[in-house]
Protein backbone atom coordinates (compact mmCIF):
# COMPACT_ATOMS: atom_id res chain seq x y z
CA UNK A 1 0.00 0.00 0.00
CA UNK A 2 1.45 3.40 -1.21
CA UNK A 3 0.06 6.96 0.21
CA UNK A 4 -0.62 8.97 -2.71
CA UNK A 5 -1.73 12.77 -2.01
CA UNK A 6 -3.17 14.42 -4.45
CA UNK A 7 -4.09 17.74 -2.04
CA UNK A 8 -3.54 18.92 1.38
CA UNK A 9 -6.89 17.93 2.74
CA UNK A 10 -7.05 14.40 1.06
CA UNK A 11 -4.70 10.78 1.25
CA UNK A 12 -6.27 8.00 -0.58
CA UNK A 13 -4.15 4.22 -0.43
CA UNK A 14 -4.28 3.05 -3.34
CA UNK A 15 -1.95 -0.44 -5.00
CA UNK A 16 -0.54 0.21 -7.96
CA UNK A 17 2.80 -0.86 -10.11
CA UNK A 18 4.03 1.96 -11.98
CA UNK A 19 3.27 5.82 -11.97
CA UNK A 20 3.07 7.72 -15.56
CA UNK A 21 6.60 8.64 -15.22
CA UNK A 22 8.08 5.06 -14.35
CA UNK A 23 5.75 3.98 -17.57
CA UNK A 24 7.69 6.78 -19.61
CA UNK A 25 11.06 5.97 -18.50
CA UNK A 26 10.41 2.05 -19.45
CA UNK A 27 9.93 3.01 -23.03
CA UNK A 28 12.23 2.52 -25.67
CA UNK A 29 12.95 1.60 -29.11
CA UNK A 30 13.42 -1.80 -29.67
CA UNK A 31 13.75 -1.97 -33.61
CA UNK A 32 13.59 0.58 -36.51
CA UNK A 33 14.79 4.34 -36.52
CA UNK A 34 11.91 7.19 -35.61
CA UNK A 35 11.65 10.35 -37.78
CA UNK A 36 9.12 13.00 -36.26
CA UNK A 37 8.82 14.68 -39.83
CA UNK A 38 6.59 11.64 -40.77
CA UNK A 39 2.89 11.41 -40.63
CA UNK A 40 2.47 8.93 -37.90
CA UNK A 41 0.26 6.26 -36.78
CA UNK A 42 1.09 4.84 -33.10
CA UNK A 43 -0.71 1.73 -32.14
CA UNK A 44 -0.27 -1.07 -29.16
CA UNK A 45 -0.93 -4.37 -29.84
CA UNK A 46 -0.77 -7.98 -28.82
CA UNK A 47 -1.60 -11.00 -30.52
CA UNK A 48 -3.05 -9.11 -33.76
CA UNK A 49 -0.97 -11.23 -36.63
CA UNK A 50 -4.50 -11.82 -38.20
CA UNK A 51 -5.26 -8.31 -38.75
CA UNK A 52 -1.95 -6.74 -39.05
CA UNK A 53 -0.85 -6.75 -42.79
CA UNK A 54 -4.47 -5.53 -44.19
CA UNK A 55 -4.37 -2.58 -41.57
CA UNK A 56 -0.92 -1.94 -42.78
CA UNK A 57 -1.98 -2.18 -46.64
CA UNK A 58 -5.06 -0.10 -45.67
CA UNK A 59 -3.01 2.77 -43.80
CA UNK A 60 -0.47 3.11 -45.94
CA UNK A 61 -3.07 3.38 -49.03
CA UNK A 62 -4.27 6.80 -47.37
CA UNK A 63 -0.99 8.13 -46.48
CA UNK A 64 0.50 7.03 -43.23
CA UNK A 65 4.60 7.12 -43.64
CA UNK A 66 5.41 5.85 -40.36
CA UNK A 67 3.91 3.48 -37.80
CA UNK A 68 5.08 3.44 -34.45
CA UNK A 69 3.58 0.18 -32.43
CA UNK A 70 3.97 -1.10 -28.14
CA UNK A 71 4.09 -4.74 -28.35
CA UNK A 72 2.78 -6.97 -24.87
CA UNK A 73 4.66 -9.74 -25.61
CA UNK A 74 3.18 -11.43 -28.40
CA UNK A 75 2.92 -14.91 -29.10
CA UNK A 76 1.94 -15.26 -32.08
CA UNK A 77 4.35 -13.53 -34.41
CA UNK A 78 3.45 -10.08 -34.04
CA UNK A 79 6.69 -8.39 -33.04
CA UNK A 80 8.36 -10.27 -35.31
CA UNK A 81 6.04 -8.99 -38.01
CA UNK A 82 6.52 -5.51 -37.48
CA UNK A 83 10.67 -5.57 -36.57
CA UNK A 84 10.78 -6.82 -40.84
CA UNK A 85 8.77 -3.65 -41.71
CA UNK A 86 10.81 -0.58 -42.68
CA UNK A 87 8.39 1.76 -42.35
CA UNK A 88 7.84 1.00 -38.58
CA UNK A 89 9.21 1.38 -35.35
CA UNK A 90 8.96 -1.16 -32.89
CA UNK A 91 8.70 -0.22 -28.93
CA UNK A 92 8.94 -2.32 -25.81
CA UNK A 93 8.53 -1.95 -22.10
CA UNK A 94 8.79 -3.52 -18.87
CA UNK A 95 5.21 -2.90 -18.16
CA UNK A 96 2.92 -5.60 -19.36
CA UNK A 97 -0.59 -3.74 -20.55
CA UNK A 98 -2.99 -4.93 -17.27
CA UNK A 99 -0.23 -3.64 -15.00
CA UNK A 100 -2.13 -1.07 -12.49
CA UNK A 101 -0.82 2.59 -13.17
CA UNK A 102 -1.64 5.36 -11.35
CA UNK A 103 -3.02 8.74 -12.82
CA UNK A 104 -2.94 12.05 -10.17
CA UNK A 105 -5.21 14.67 -11.66
CA UNK A 106 -5.66 18.18 -10.27
CA UNK A 107 -7.72 18.63 -7.38
CA UNK A 108 -8.93 14.63 -7.54
CA UNK A 109 -8.12 12.02 -6.09
CA UNK A 110 -6.35 9.37 -7.73
CA UNK A 111 -7.12 7.49 -10.84
CA UNK A 112 -6.16 3.67 -11.32
CA UNK A 113 -5.61 3.01 -14.70
CA UNK A 114 -4.15 -0.03 -17.10
CA UNK A 115 -0.84 0.94 -18.51
CA UNK A 116 -1.90 -0.13 -21.63
CA UNK A 117 -4.44 2.77 -21.64
CA UNK A 118 -1.96 5.09 -19.70
CA UNK A 119 0.42 4.33 -23.18
CA UNK A 120 -2.33 5.95 -25.45
CA UNK A 121 -1.05 9.33 -23.82
CA UNK A 122 2.75 8.80 -23.38
CA UNK A 123 3.53 7.64 -26.80
CA UNK A 124 2.31 10.98 -28.26
CA UNK A 125 4.19 12.52 -25.59
CA UNK A 126 7.74 11.04 -25.93
CA UNK A 127 7.27 10.67 -29.69
CA UNK A 128 4.74 12.77 -31.34
CA UNK A 129 4.46 16.63 -29.11
CA UNK A 130 3.58 19.17 -30.97
CA UNK A 131 2.61 17.21 -34.26
CA UNK A 132 -0.96 15.77 -35.87
CA UNK A 133 -1.22 12.16 -35.44
CA UNK A 134 -3.38 8.95 -35.85
CA UNK A 135 -4.08 6.51 -33.10
CA UNK A 136 -5.81 3.24 -34.25
CA UNK A 137 -6.04 -0.59 -32.90
CA UNK A 138 -5.30 -3.18 -35.17
CA UNK A 139 -9.23 -3.99 -36.13
CA UNK A 140 -9.58 -0.03 -36.68
CA UNK A 141 -9.55 0.98 -40.30
CA UNK A 142 -10.36 5.02 -40.74
CA UNK A 143 -12.32 5.87 -43.62
CA UNK A 144 -11.92 9.39 -44.95
CA UNK A 145 -14.82 12.03 -46.55
CA UNK A 146 -14.97 11.52 -50.04
CA UNK A 147 -13.54 15.42 -50.34
CA UNK A 148 -10.40 14.55 -48.78
CA UNK A 149 -7.39 12.93 -50.61
CA UNK A 150 -5.37 11.45 -47.87
CA UNK A 151 -4.14 12.03 -44.48
CA UNK A 152 -1.76 14.61 -45.69
CA UNK A 153 -5.06 16.54 -46.87
CA UNK A 154 -6.57 16.19 -43.39
CA UNK A 155 -3.70 17.65 -41.58
CA UNK A 156 -3.58 20.97 -44.27
CA UNK A 157 -6.94 20.88 -43.63
CA UNK A 158 -7.01 21.04 -39.56
CA UNK A 159 -3.97 23.36 -39.74
CA UNK A 160 -5.71 25.74 -41.58
CA UNK A 161 -9.22 25.64 -39.76
CA UNK A 162 -7.38 25.68 -36.27
CA UNK A 163 -8.68 21.98 -35.59
CA UNK A 164 -6.68 20.27 -32.65
CA UNK A 165 -8.85 16.89 -33.52
CA UNK A 166 -11.15 14.85 -35.56
CA UNK A 167 -13.80 12.66 -33.66
CA UNK A 168 -15.05 9.04 -35.87
CA UNK A 169 -18.12 7.42 -35.83
CA UNK A 170 -16.72 3.67 -34.58
CA UNK A 171 -18.76 1.26 -36.77
CA UNK A 172 -18.94 -2.26 -36.16
CA UNK A 173 -18.48 -4.41 -39.80
CA UNK A 174 -20.18 -8.10 -40.09
CA UNK A 175 -20.74 -10.41 -42.16
CA UNK A 176 -24.50 -11.55 -43.34
CA UNK A 177 -24.79 -14.70 -41.33
CA UNK A 178 -23.49 -15.96 -38.18
CA UNK A 179 -22.40 -18.88 -39.77
CA UNK A 180 -18.75 -16.85 -41.73
CA UNK A 181 -17.55 -16.13 -38.32
CA UNK A 182 -16.49 -19.83 -38.59
CA UNK A 183 -14.91 -20.28 -41.73
CA UNK A 184 -11.64 -20.24 -42.66
CA UNK A 185 -9.93 -17.13 -43.47
CA UNK A 186 -6.80 -15.04 -43.41
CA UNK A 187 -6.90 -11.27 -44.80
CA UNK A 188 -3.60 -9.91 -46.64
CA UNK A 189 -5.66 -6.99 -47.87
CA UNK A 190 -7.67 -3.99 -46.22
CA UNK A 191 -10.16 -5.08 -49.15
CA UNK A 192 -10.30 -9.10 -48.45
CA UNK A 193 -11.66 -7.97 -44.60
CA UNK A 194 -13.75 -5.47 -46.05
CA UNK A 195 -15.25 -7.89 -48.69
CA UNK A 196 -15.99 -10.70 -46.48
CA UNK A 197 -17.35 -8.62 -43.54
CA UNK A 198 -19.04 -5.74 -45.87
CA UNK A 199 -22.20 -4.91 -43.67
CA UNK A 200 -23.15 -1.71 -41.08
CA UNK A 201 -25.70 -0.52 -39.62
CA UNK A 202 -26.79 3.03 -41.72
CA UNK A 203 -28.32 5.21 -38.93
CA UNK A 204 -26.10 7.85 -37.09
CA UNK A 205 -24.27 6.52 -33.88
CA UNK A 206 -22.77 10.35 -32.55
CA UNK A 207 -24.26 13.79 -32.92
CA UNK A 208 -21.26 16.29 -33.03
CA UNK A 209 -21.66 19.64 -30.86
CA UNK A 210 -19.62 23.07 -30.63
CA UNK A 211 -16.79 23.33 -28.39
CA UNK A 212 -18.28 19.79 -26.48
CA UNK A 213 -17.76 16.39 -26.94
CA UNK A 214 -20.62 14.29 -29.56
CA UNK A 215 -23.32 13.25 -28.34
CA UNK A 216 -24.32 9.27 -28.38
CA UNK A 217 -27.83 8.92 -30.28
CA UNK A 218 -27.28 5.11 -31.02
CA UNK A 219 -26.10 1.95 -30.47
CA UNK A 220 -23.16 0.01 -32.16
CA UNK A 221 -24.08 -3.39 -33.87
CA UNK A 222 -22.65 -5.35 -30.47
CA UNK A 223 -24.81 -3.38 -28.01
CA UNK A 224 -27.89 -3.65 -29.93
CA UNK A 225 -27.45 -7.65 -30.20
CA UNK A 226 -26.29 -7.61 -26.46
CA UNK A 227 -29.83 -6.22 -25.98
CA UNK A 228 -31.92 -8.79 -28.38
CA UNK A 229 -30.46 -11.51 -26.30
CA UNK A 230 -30.09 -10.39 -22.85
CA UNK A 231 -32.77 -7.69 -21.94
CA UNK A 232 -32.79 -7.54 -18.58
CA UNK A 233 -28.86 -8.06 -18.35
CA UNK A 234 -26.67 -4.73 -17.43
CA UNK A 235 -24.19 -5.45 -20.60
CA UNK A 236 -21.53 -3.02 -21.24
CA UNK A 237 -21.71 -0.44 -23.26
CA UNK A 238 -19.91 -0.81 -26.57
CA UNK A 239 -18.17 2.40 -27.76
CA UNK A 240 -19.25 4.18 -30.97
CA UNK A 241 -16.88 6.85 -30.51
CA UNK A 242 -12.98 7.34 -31.56
CA UNK A 243 -11.22 10.24 -31.64
CA UNK A 244 -8.31 8.79 -33.86
CA UNK A 245 -6.57 12.13 -35.14
CA UNK A 246 -5.42 14.72 -32.52
CA UNK A 247 -2.55 17.09 -31.72
CA UNK A 248 -0.14 16.72 -28.71
CA UNK A 249 0.56 19.33 -26.42
CA UNK A 250 0.98 19.69 -23.11
CA UNK A 251 -3.02 20.46 -22.95
CA UNK A 252 -4.22 18.18 -25.59
CA UNK A 253 -4.02 14.39 -25.17
CA UNK A 254 -5.85 11.05 -25.45
CA UNK A 255 -7.82 10.71 -22.12
CA UNK A 256 -8.12 6.52 -22.39
CA UNK A 257 -8.78 4.69 -25.76
CA UNK A 258 -11.25 6.97 -27.05
CA UNK A 259 -11.06 10.53 -25.95
CA UNK A 260 -8.93 13.56 -25.83
CA UNK A 261 -8.80 16.15 -23.58
CA UNK A 262 -9.97 18.51 -26.19
CA UNK A 263 -12.99 18.69 -27.93
CA UNK A 264 -13.02 17.49 -31.40
CA UNK A 265 -14.32 19.87 -34.32
CA UNK A 266 -18.14 19.34 -34.76
CA UNK A 267 -17.57 20.47 -38.39
CA UNK A 268 -15.82 17.35 -39.49
CA UNK A 269 -16.92 13.63 -38.11
CA UNK A 270 -15.07 10.82 -39.83
CA UNK A 271 -15.61 7.02 -39.93
CA UNK A 272 -13.70 4.32 -38.07
CA UNK A 273 -14.68 0.23 -39.12
CA UNK A 274 -14.38 -1.42 -36.46
CA UNK A 275 -13.87 -5.45 -37.37
CA UNK A 276 -15.08 -7.33 -34.50
CA UNK A 277 -17.33 -9.97 -36.15
CA UNK A 278 -15.05 -11.72 -38.06
CA UNK A 279 -13.82 -15.44 -37.80
CA UNK A 280 -10.83 -13.92 -35.39
CA UNK A 281 -13.50 -13.24 -32.54
CA UNK A 282 -13.76 -16.87 -30.89
CA UNK A 283 -9.92 -16.51 -31.21
CA UNK A 284 -9.79 -13.30 -29.41
CA UNK A 285 -12.17 -14.00 -26.99
CA UNK A 286 -10.40 -17.19 -25.51
CA UNK A 287 -7.49 -14.48 -25.75
CA UNK A 288 -9.02 -11.77 -24.06
CA UNK A 289 -10.85 -14.39 -20.90
CA UNK A 290 -7.33 -15.54 -20.22
CA UNK A 291 -5.26 -12.46 -20.19
CA UNK A 292 -7.73 -10.64 -18.27
CA UNK A 293 -5.91 -7.34 -19.86
CA UNK A 294 -8.85 -5.58 -21.16
CA UNK A 295 -10.95 -3.02 -19.86
CA UNK A 296 -13.21 -4.58 -16.39
CA UNK A 297 -11.53 -7.73 -16.69
CA UNK A 298 -12.39 -8.13 -20.10
CA UNK A 299 -15.73 -8.03 -19.24
CA UNK A 300 -16.78 -7.16 -23.26
CA UNK A 301 -15.29 -10.61 -24.33
CA UNK A 302 -17.26 -12.42 -21.51
CA UNK A 303 -20.31 -10.38 -23.10
CA UNK A 304 -19.62 -11.71 -26.75
CA UNK A 305 -18.28 -15.90 -25.75
CA UNK A 306 -22.41 -15.57 -24.18
CA UNK A 307 -23.53 -13.88 -27.68
CA UNK A 308 -21.75 -16.49 -29.88
CA UNK A 309 -23.29 -19.42 -26.80
CA UNK A 310 -26.51 -18.25 -27.69
CA UNK A 311 -26.61 -17.19 -31.30
CA UNK A 312 -28.21 -19.92 -33.38
CA UNK A 313 -24.85 -21.72 -35.74
CA UNK A 314 -26.21 -21.41 -38.80
CA UNK A 315 -29.63 -19.78 -39.88
CA UNK A 316 -28.86 -16.68 -37.73
CA UNK A 317 -29.15 -13.24 -40.31
CA UNK A 318 -27.02 -10.55 -38.87
CA UNK A 319 -28.71 -8.11 -41.17
CA UNK A 320 -31.35 -5.89 -40.73
CA UNK A 321 -33.63 -3.51 -42.54
CA UNK A 322 -31.40 -0.75 -41.79
CA UNK A 323 -28.39 -2.72 -43.03
CA UNK A 324 -26.41 -1.59 -45.80
CA UNK A 325 -23.26 -3.52 -47.81
CA UNK A 326 -20.47 -0.56 -47.66
CA UNK A 327 -18.90 0.34 -51.43
CA UNK A 328 -18.37 3.71 -50.77
CA UNK A 329 -18.04 6.66 -47.55
CA UNK A 330 -20.67 8.53 -49.21
CA UNK A 331 -23.04 5.99 -47.80
CA UNK A 332 -21.38 6.88 -44.55
CA UNK A 333 -22.31 11.01 -45.59
CA UNK A 334 -25.82 9.92 -46.58
CA UNK A 335 -26.59 7.82 -43.27
CA UNK A 336 -25.25 10.77 -40.87
CA UNK A 337 -22.26 8.22 -39.91
CA UNK A 338 -19.70 11.21 -41.35
CA UNK A 339 -19.84 14.52 -41.51
CA UNK A 340 -17.67 17.02 -43.15
CA UNK A 341 -17.58 20.96 -43.11
CA UNK A 342 -21.35 20.82 -41.98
Amino acid sequence: MVDCRTHIQCRKKVNFKYTEKQLLESLSIEKGVFNKDRLTLFSIVKDEIYFLAPFLDHYRSIGIEQFIFLDDRSQDGTREYIANQDDCVLLKSSATFGDPTIVNRVGIFPRIIRAGTAYKKLIPQAFLSKEYSLYADADEFLILPPQVENLRKLKELATQRMSRCYAASLVEFFPANISTLYEPFAPSKAKDLIQKFCFFEAKPLLKPRRLRQPKKIGNSKSQELFSQFFPFENTMNSPTLKTPFSYQNRLIYRRGSHKTSFPPDHAILLCMIHFVFTNNLPIKINRALKWKSYNNNSQKYINYQKLLQKLPFHDFELTTSKSQKFNSSDQFLESQLMRYLT
